[in-house]
This record gives C-alpha cells, sequence and structure tokens, in this order.
C-alpha cells in the first residue's frame, strides 16, 4: 500500500504545528501547576503529535496510488485503424503520441505507508526529544529551579549586632550559584536584608550580585526569628575557588542594627 508524498509532507508539517502548539501548552500547565518538570505532561504533549502524525497518514482520505486515475492515451481500435483523434494525423500537428503514454498529468509520486511511518515516527520522536530537553533547560534557565550539585563543605555562621547568619547549603547550576541562608534576629527591631545589596565573592576573585527577581529570600527579619530562603547568584566559582565570602553592604531597620554583615571562609568543595 502506498500513499502520495504530497500527502506525507501535509502529516509531516501537521504533527509540526500540533508539536508547538502542544508542547507550548504543557510548558505553561506544567509552570501554572508548579510540576513543570513532570514528565506526564512532556508524555501527553508527545502523545497528541504522534497520533496526530500517525492519523494523517494513516486515515483514508487522499486516493492510494493504485487507484489514481489512468491517464493514458486510449489503444487503436484496429490495427493500421485511425489514431483516437479523429484522422489521419494529430489536430495540432507531429507524431502520433504512442500507445500508453500519459499525457495531461506527470506521474504521482508515492511512498509506502511503512516508510512514511518511518518518518514520521523518526520526526516526531526526535523533534520531541528535542523540545522537552530544549524546554526545561530554558526554563530552567529562566526561572532558576534548574538543579546543580552540593558544592559546601561545612555549615559556617557569623554574627553582627543582633543578627546571625548561617550558610546551609551552597549549590551549583549550569547558571547559578544558590545559597541557602539563615538568619536569626535577636533584637527588639525588624531587620531587613535586601538581595539588592548582596554579593557573593569566590576565592579566586569572581564577584556576583544576588538576582532581585529569582529566588525565594524574604529580606524582611521580625525581632526574635529566624528566616532561611534562597538567593541565586548569576555565577559560578571556577576550579581553583575553594571558599566564598558572603555580604550584605547595608543592614536596614535603625541606629542600632549593623550597617552590614559580612560572612566569610564559606568552604567549598573542588568541582
Amino acid at each position: 500500500m502506498r500513499i502520495k508524498g504530497t500527502r506525507l509532507v501535509g502529516a509531516v508539517l501537521a504533527a509540526m504545528v500540533v508539536f508547538v502548539v502542544s508542547n507550548a501548552a504543557a510548558t505553561v500547565i506544567g509552570m501554572a501547576a508548579d510540576q513543570w518538570r513532570n514528565p506526564v505532561w512532556w508524555v501527553a504533549a508527545a502523545v497528541v503529535t504522534f497520533v496526530t502524525a500517525l492519523v494523517g497518514v494513516l486515515l483514508p482520505g487522499g486516493r492510494l496510488a493504485d487507484d489514481a486515475p489512468d491517464t493514458r492515451l486510449p489503444a487503436p481500435t484496429s490495427a493500421g485503424g485511425p489514431p483516437p483523434y479523429g484522422g489521419a494525423t494529430p489536430p495540432y500537428g507531429g507524431a502520433i503520441p504512442p500507445y500508453g503514454a500519459a499525457v495531461g498529468r506527470r506521474p504521482r509520486r508515492t511512498v509506502s505507508v511503512v516508510a512514511a511511518l518511518a518518518v514520521v515516527i523518526g520526526l516526531c520522536g526526535a523533534g520531541t526529544a528535542g523540545g522537552v530537553f530544549g524546554a526545561r533547560y530554558l526554563l530552567g534557565w529562566a526561572t532558576g529551579s534548574e538543579t546543580g550539585e552540593q558544592r559546601l563543605v561545612e555549615q559556617v555562621s557569623d554574627t553582627a549586632g543582633p543578627l546571625r547568619l548561617t550558610v546551609n547549603e551552597v549549590e551549583v547550576t549550569r547558571h547559578y550559584t544558590k545559597v541557602d541562608l539563615s538568619v536569626a534576629n535577636s533584637g527588639a527591631r525588624s531587620l531587613r536584608l535586601v538581595k539588592g545589596f548582596c554579593t557573593l565573592t569566590f576565592g579566586d576573585g569572581s564577584t556576583a550580585t544576588a538576582n532581585t527577581f529569582l529566588g525565594s529570600w524574604p529580606e524582611e527579619v521580625p525581632p526574635g526569628t529566624t528566616v532561611r530562603g534562597k538567593l541565586l547568584f548569576s555565577a559560578n566559582p571556577g576550579p581553583a575557588a575553594t571558599s566564598a565570602t558572603l555580604s550584605f553592604a547595608t543592614v536596614f531597620g535603625g541606629i542600632d542594627a549593623p550597617q552590614s554583615i559580612t560572612l566569610m571562609n564559606i568552604p567549598i568543595a573542588a568541582a
């Protein structure tokens, strides 16, 4: 069984459109549900794409090559008889086309159903795998939710006035260094540690300021409480960096608050 080549092209194009739409929907739904890593959304998008492509190939609808109309010239009625034009010569002059020659149409290009399915499955499979990887890569970078390697050797703490900072984790990902930080406020006033005033300096000299849009840092530290959150820095420690320094250049909250607070000698394991 064979199908027209144009039908195969149409099935692939339709699958491509469905692939883009279904993966976009999976991305939006996954992010809205805060489960964009859940493979269910991507599997559903892949299934919809495959079904669309396979239906485009297998669903009855276009003529099969075996059923194509016969466009060959008819045979003469008898040996030596008049040609099919009704006269001794063709009405427009020239030689009489031989019997069986196709007129008015080019022969249709066809492909077997097995080959068509192989092409569709290959393209859809490669496209789905590439789309899932690309979407995860971009989403991880855009949202800061990509995962990496824990590099903190041990927890470290330091105190400035009523504030006590503790680094719990240092995670290094493809694009970020994430610092899990706790702050205890033993004072009588609420203090604020703003992300835009926080820097991370590695032992090799590279420095980055905390991303003001990403992360889960609360900034406000009420009196008598401990808060915990994550700061994201768009930098990674180099091979020679085995320590880091985290600093809030300004502490907001009153004249009795420390002007700044710095946590030095944060031990980081080599990559």
